[in-house]
């Protein structure tokens, strides 16, 4: 390997931020602004509360404390736990503008397994139902049925979902397609969890 002696200083952080300077909140800038989000289908109040609630307030609740939400489930608690978070992902994006929690559930599918299901989504990226794995002596985890960009036709069958996952780092993956079907879900959630098991 060859080493290269440099006899310039190498450019500061502060100097490459330069060229992405923010720019001045203007009238004309949030009028600009206003009309992108306007012409944007995925930037609405609606998509946001939704979005929000799936991949942030549960998400965090599921990852940091999953015991408290299984509980809640098996108390017969979960329907104001549920509405307290979606309040919560109401606050958080659009105040004036709530979207009815029609469908917001949960129920146990196994032991330490836990279903939430979401009101039907209207945007992609919002989910029509998410899974909490804590079980025993193995790490937890957060799976997500996603409403897609692209409705896919495969062998007859409408791939209109994709399965995600978010991981206790942060990182958001995407498994693969699914119909947007909560037993399709389920059996993929159940065969990806155990296949973590080898």
């Amino acid at each position: 390997m060859n080493i290269v002696a440099v006899d310039h200083p190498l450019p500061r952080f502060t100097d490459l931020l330069r060229g992405h300077a923010r720019t001045r909140n203007t009238v004309a800038t949030a009028a600009q602004q206003a009309r992108a989000a306007a012409a944007d289908p995925l930037s609405c109040p609606e998509r946001q509360q939704s979005y929000r609630f799936a991949h942030r307030v549960l998400r965090d609740k599921a990852l940091e404390a999953p015991h408290r939400l299984l509980a809640a489930v098996r108390d017969g608690r979960e329907q104001v736990v549920l509405a307290r978070m979606w309040a919560t992902a109401a606050r958080e994006t659009a105040a004036h503008r709530h979207r009815p929690a029609d469908g917001l559930g949960a129920r146990l599918v196994g032991r330490g397994i836990m279903l939430v299901t979401l009101p039907e989504p209207l945007h992609a990226g919002e989910a029509y139902c998410a899974l909490i794995a804590a079980r025993p002596e193995r790490p937890v985890r957060y799976l997500l049925l996603e409403r897609s960009l692209v409705d896919t036709l495969v062998g007859g069958y409408h791939l209109k979902a994709v399965l995600a996952e978010w991981t206790p780092g942060g990182v958001h993956r995407v498994h693969y397609r699914l119909a947007a079907d909560e037993a399709a879900f389920l059996d993929a959630a159940t065969t990806l969890l155990d296949s973590s098991r080898k």
